[in-house]
Order: structure tokens, then C-alpha cells, then sequence
């Protein structure tokens, strides 16, 4: 039996899918680019670390290959090393400094294993002469790092596992490196190799280069294109997405018609087949498939694509219905409403069971296959899987209260951690039931900018007050402070990505313009304000000096939940017209506050840290909670004055505020308005 597609790569999955379901040996005819294989990667990558310095990506590329002096988990441990310090360029060449003592000493013996191959292979490119001793240098390269022998026992495992095709290919790979190094000794004769052009000559040559496999067994299902596969009188030929277009043979070309006539002219060669030949032959194969078949000739084409458009058959199907009149046409639109399928393979008919057992009836001429696979040996475990599932009852939607206390930290839980639950109780399953660790990357991380955004301006906020004349201070006195509290939180951060290269160099200005802009604003509100920063990154709930109490939450079954959390500033008022406080939230992100958000339970921070700050001192209202987007806006203006002014107006306060007038006021002032996003008219 043959199965050819006018549309191979469309069909090849679910061929291959369906009957590996249905248990039928079958042969997919697909070329794999030699440049996939591991060793053609390994080799490439190699000399890829030599000529281009040794970047991260060659060499993460050479130890994932499957083809380095690394077994599977140590390159996984270096890899992970490599990744969360950053070490690329020459620091594989170097003893490893980062990181803690025995993480980096597991790393370094790493290292050496590795690199110790790859610069004896440097040092053999380097001292070659000729097209031959690099070559030879390269093959030395391959054989102590047991890549031949590798490629034998891959080719063995291959074949005890089942996998005939897999291990054919990869027999190949080594023939074909060979003989591209011949190729390139006949090219370069006495030449030597540079080894800054070796790899780029090497993959031009191995890319043109495709492994494929025959047949593995003599009574199989052959798949393939149209025109890929040779038909050679089957007894039964399928062809599969005979639609408008699969013989048009068209494609993109640099050359059109008339340049390639004049082209082959003054060359005196053949360019190739091109446009109307292409199509000839197409149609040529085709016909060769509809007439290869002894005993039975199955014709399909589609009626709509995935998005439901409508497909128009191949033309020429109108040209075999003539010669055919006594064709038989069936299924699609011609196929009656009511089609009983009998249960061909066990996977596809657990599949139609499952589905009639969710609808409540299995038809009766389902019930001999269902009958079998409940006592066959190899099936029953599977179907009475499917039976439990369809039938059985509806899956837990919570988790037991034992599993829970030993998951989860249930005395006391942060308000993240609530309003991820409310967003998403997988979510909070994964991440602090599971708590899985994410991997190290050498990069200024989200959260490690937020803890400088914090840090300066928690300095900023408690040392402030000492400055003379403060709050009624210039920018450049404010920013004069500035320069004083970041160097050290910098240097606090000396070994870390912060102080890696240029690009991070200019990631961290960019960070220092955005805590010099918030400081300013934070100094011109309080000049319109009468609401001065009194406190910043206020703890509750912690178990440390200092930390206010936390909040207490009742559970459903009588227990008590302590809520903790971190407030980044309080800012006071206290005189004539009362005492109000109100809290200020950092976000790196810009957010607004949501009335259905809170009654969802997925915004509660900012309430919930107002709630926290008032439990300071019972003579403080409530005056309002808002959010403080750290960012330096870009704004698209010529005019300094009004860039500035719309800077400031994208730097508003969002949240929540008292509907009062009175302490609308005292937090600025009306007439010259700054931080606040909400205004009152004159009649209130």
C-alpha cells in the first residue's frame, strides 16, 4: 500500500499519528537536513567557539549536542552555571570566580573537562599548514571526544529501541562528514584551513545535505509527496489532498524566465528545471501515481481548510471522472448523515468509547469492541481508566485539608499570595504549593529593580527631612542627595549583573534617571502639599523589631490567618484640620486601582496596607491609598516645558482617595495641582 499527498507536510503528523494508533507498520519518506543531527552540530559548534570567542551560545550549543565529554546531567549543571553568572567569551578559559565555593568548584571541574578538548583542537588548527592537517586536526577532535564511537552505539540503542529508520539516518551522518572533508581537501589541496572560516565553510557545504532512510520493512505502509516517492506498482495506492494548486510548482526565485535563458547562454550550462517544466512534471508525476496501482486506485481532496474556506478539487479529477465514469464518489458532502465506523484499532476505538460513555450510550455495534478491550490483558487498565473518568465521580475542586497543611504555610500568608489564589488557584498551587525554582539567568531581573527602586528610596525618604530648607529645595539639590544615596546601593550590588557591560551599564543609568525623577516629584508634591513622607518600607506581620502587627483574617473552619506585607511609604498630615495618613505603593508596572478588582479579591494590597499603616496610631484617618508608577515616561515634544509638565501628569498618583474636599486639599493644592488624579469643582 502507498499513501501520497499532493500536500506532504500538512499530512505527514497525522499520518504518522494515525497509524502508529492503529498498529500498521508504515515508512514516512522525509529528508532530515544533515545539519541536525547532533555530531554535525557538535562539530560545527566546536569550531564555532574558536573562531567566534568562544560566545555562550556555541558553546551551550557543543554541550547540549550529545556529542561532548559531558555526560547528560553534568551539561545540564554547567549549562545552569553558565546561564545564572553570565560566563561567556573568555571566561571559559579562565578559572570560574562567581557564584558560592562548592556551586563554582563543581562548575570549574566541569569546565576543564570541557574546554581541555576544544583548545587542543585549537592548538592543532593553529599549528596546521595545509588543508590536510586541519582536517586531521578536526578528526583527532572527534575521536577523543568518543564522537565516532558515540555515533556506533547511538546507531545500536536506535535499533534495540525499534527505531530502524532513526538509526539508518544516523549511519549516514558520519559517511557524509567524511566526505565533505574530502571535498574540502580536493578544494583547498595544500591550503591551509583558516580556522576563523573553517565552521562557515563546513556548514555551507553540509547544508545542502540531506539523510534519509528506506524502508525498514519489506510489508509497510509507504508514505510520501507526490513526486518524492517512486511508485512502483502497488496494489493499492492512496492519494491524499488533491486540491487546486499542487501541481502549479511555483516558487519564490531570484531569477525570472528571460534572466535565466540569457544567464545559461553565456554560461553554456543548464540552470535547472524552472516555471512551466516544473509544472510538466508535476502533472507527470501525477499521472504516474493514478496509474501505478494493480488493484485499487483511493482519490481525496479537501473541501475546506482549518479557517473554513472553501478548497476546489484538482482539475484533472474532472479529467479521471471521464475516463472513469463508473468511479465511485463517497464521504464529505456526499456522505449520509447517520455513517456507523466499525472499531478498526484499540486506540482510536477507546477514544470513540470514551466519547459515547459521556454521552450516555455506547451503540450496540460498539459493544463487542468495548466488551473486548475491558478483558483484554494489554487494554483493561486503559479502559476501565476511561470507564472511572466518564463515569465515575467529578474530580476533587479542592485539596484535602492534611495535604493542604502540609503544602502550604497556613498561619500566616502575604496579600500577593491571597490575590493570586483569587486570580487563579492553579497558579497558587504551582507557585507556593509546588514552589518550583526558576532558572538563574546573568540578567538585571525585574525583581533585583525593584529592590533598588526600593532601597534608594527608602534612603531618600528617611534621610530627606535632614536636608536644610527641605522640602523648598531646587532639582539639583534634590538631585545632589541623590548622588550621595545611589553609589552605595550600587556598590552593595558589585559582582552582579549590575556592573556587567555596557548594555547593563546603560539599564542601570536608566534606572538611576527613574529614582532622580520620583525624588523630585516626591520633594515638588510636598510642596504643595500638606502630607509629608513620614515612613518608608513599613513592615507588618513580621517577626522583627519595629514590625507593626498583622492583619488577622477568620477561616471557614474557625482558624485564624495572619496576613504580613510591606509597605513602601506613609506619608502624614497632622494639625489644625486632623491627623490623615496615607500609603503609597512603588509599581514598576503602570496600574490603576478597580472596584471590581477588589471585590474580586485580586486588588487588595493597597486597602489591605492602609488597613496595616492605621494600626500605627488610632488618631490617623484615612486619607487615601495610591500607587506610584516608577518609570521615566517617554514623551514625544520638542518643548522642554511641556515635555516636562506631561511627564509629570503621566506620574500622577492612581488609586483611591477620602471624598472629602477638605483633605483633597491638605494632600495639594488645588491651584496648582501635581500628584493627584482626581479633582473637585469649586462648588465641591
Amino acid at each position: 500500500i502507498m499513501v501520497l499527498c499532493g500536500n506532504f507536510e500538512r499530512y505527514q503528523g497525522l499520518l504518522d499519528a494515525v497509524l502508529r494508533d492503529f498498529g500498521i507498520p508504515a515508512y514516512i519518506a522525509e529528508k532530515y537536513p544533515l545539519t541536525s543531527h547532533g555530531l554535525v552540530r557538535a562539530t560545527l559548534s566546536a569550531l564555532r567557539c574558536l573562531s567566534d570567542g568562544w560566545r555562550r551560545e556555541d558553546v551551550l550549543d557543543y554541550l547540549k549536542s550529545g556529542f561532548s565529554v559531558l555526560d547528560e546531567q553534568e551539561a545540564w549543571t554547567l549549562e545552569n552555571y553558565a546561564n545564572g553568572y553570565g560566563i561567556g567569551g573568555n571566561r571559559w578559559r579562565n578559572p570560574f570566580d562567581r557564584g558560592p565555593e562548592e556551586e563554582r568548584e563543581q562548575a570549574e571541574q566541569l569546565r576543564q573537562k570541557l574546554i581541555a578538548p576544544l583548545l587542543e583542537l585549537h592548538q592543532g588548527l593553529r599549528k596546521a599548514r595545509s588543508a590536510t592537517a586541519s582536517i586531521q586536526a578536526v578528526l583527532d577532535f572527534l575521536h577523543q571526544t568518543g564522537a565516532d564511537t558515540r555515533t556506533l552505539n547511538l546507531e545500536r540503542d536506535l535499533l534495540q529501541k525499534g527505531l530502524p529508520e532513526q538509526a539508518i539516518r544516523t549511519r549516514q551522518v558520519w559517511g557524509r562528514l567524511c566526505a565533505m572533508f574530502e571535498q574540502m581537501y580536493a578544494l583547498m589541496e595544500d591550503a591551509r584551513i583558516p580556522i576563523g572560516r573553517f565552521a562557515d565553510w563546513l556548514e555551507a557545504g553540509l547544508s545542502a545535505e540531506h539523510i534519509s532512510a528506506l524502508p525498514a520493512h519489506a510489508e509497510c505502509v509507504q508514505c510520501g509527496g507526490i513526486g518524492r516517492l517512486i511508485p512502483d506498482e502497488p496494489q493499492v495506492m492512496v492519494l491524499l489532498g488533491l486540491n487546486d494548486g499542487i501541481l502549479s510548482g511555483t516558487s519564490e526565485e531570484l531569477l525570472n524566465d528571460r534572466e535565466v535563458s540569457e544567464a545559461e547562454a553565456r554560461l553554456s550550462t543548464n540552470l535547472g528545471m524552472r516555471g512551466k517544466l516544473k509544472q510538466q512534471m508535476a502533472l507527470l508525476d501525477f499521472w504516474k501515481a493514478v496509474s501505478a496501482p494493480v488493484d485499487q486506485l483511493l482519490l481525496s481532496y479537501t473541501l475546506k481548510d482549518e479557517e473554513g474556506n472553501v478548497l476546489r478539487p484538482l482539475g484533472n479529477i474532472a479529467a479521471i471522472r471521464d475516463m472513469l465514469p463508473w468511479l465511485i464518489e463517497e464521504g464529505g458532502a456526499l456522505a449520509p448523515e447517520e455513517s456507523h465506523v466499525a472499531p478498526l484499532a484499540a486506540v482510536p476505538a477507546l477514544d470513540a468509547v470514551a466519547q459515547f460513555l459521556q454521552e450516555g450510550h455506547v451503540p450496540d455495534y460498539w459493544q463487542d469492541a468495548w466488551t473486548h478491550l475491558c478483558h483484554d490483558p494489554e487494554w483493561q487498565d486503559a479502559a476501565r481508566n476511561i470507564y472511572t473518568a466518564a463515569m465515575g465521580e467529578p474530580p476533587p475542586q479542592y485539596i484535602e485539608k492534611n495535604l493542604a497543611d502540609r503544602l502550604y504555610d497556613r498561619s500566616t500568608t502575604s496579600i500577593s499570595r491571597l490575590e493570586t489564589f483569587a486570580k487563579c488557584p492553579f497558579q497558587h498551587y504551582v507557585q507556593y504549593g509546588l514552589n518550583p525554582q526558576p532558572r538563574k539567568e546573568w540578567l538585571v531581573q525585574p525583581a533585583e529593580r525593584g529592590e533598588f527602586y526600593h532601597e534608594v528610596l527608602e534612603a531618600f525618604v528617611r534621610n530627606i527631612p535632614q536636608v536644610q530648607g527641605w522640602p523648598y529645595i531646587t532639582q539639583e539639590q534634590t538631585d545632589s542627595v541623590m548622588d550621595t544615596l545611589i553609589p552605595p546601593s550600587l556598590e552593595r550590588r558589585a559582582g552582579t549583573p549590575f556592573h556587567d557591560n555596557a548594555r547593563t551599564h546603560y539599564a542601570v543609568k536608566a534606572m538611576e534617571d527613574v529614582v532622580r525623577r520620583i525624588a523630585w516629584l516626591i520633594t515638588k508634591g510636598a510642596q504643595r502639599s500638606e502630607f509629608v513622607p513620614a515612613m518608608a518600607e513599613v513592615r507588618f506581620g513580621y517577626d522583627i523589631p519595629g514590625s507593626l502587627p498583622p492583619l488577622s483574617l477568620m477561616l471557614g473552619d474557625g482558624g485564624t490567618l495572619t496576613v504580613k506585607g510591606l509597605i513602601d511609604r506613609v506619608d502624614r498630615y497632622a494639625g489644625a484640620a486632623g491627623r490623615y495618613l496615607r500609603v503609597v505603593d512603588y509599581k514598576s508596572r503602570d496600574e490603576s486601582l478597580s472596584g471590581e478588582n477588589i471585590l474580586a479579591g485580586i486588588q487588595l494590597q493597597l486597602l489591605l496596607y492602609l488597613k496595616a499603616a492605621l494600626q500605627m496610631d488610632s488618631r490617623y484617618e484615612a486619607a487615601g491609598a495610591f500607587y506610584q508608577h516608577l518609570t521615566d515616561p517617554m514623551i514625544n515634544t520638542d518643548d522642554a516645558a511641556k515635555a516636562a509638565a506631561e511627564t509629570e501628569k503621566e506620574l500622577r498618583y492612581r488609586g483611591i482617595a477620602l471624598d472629602d474636599v477638605q483633605v483633597h486639599n491638605l494632600m495639594e493644592d488645588p491651584d496648582q495641582p501635581l500628584s493627584l488624579r482626581t479633582r473637585f469643582k469649586k462648588d465641591g
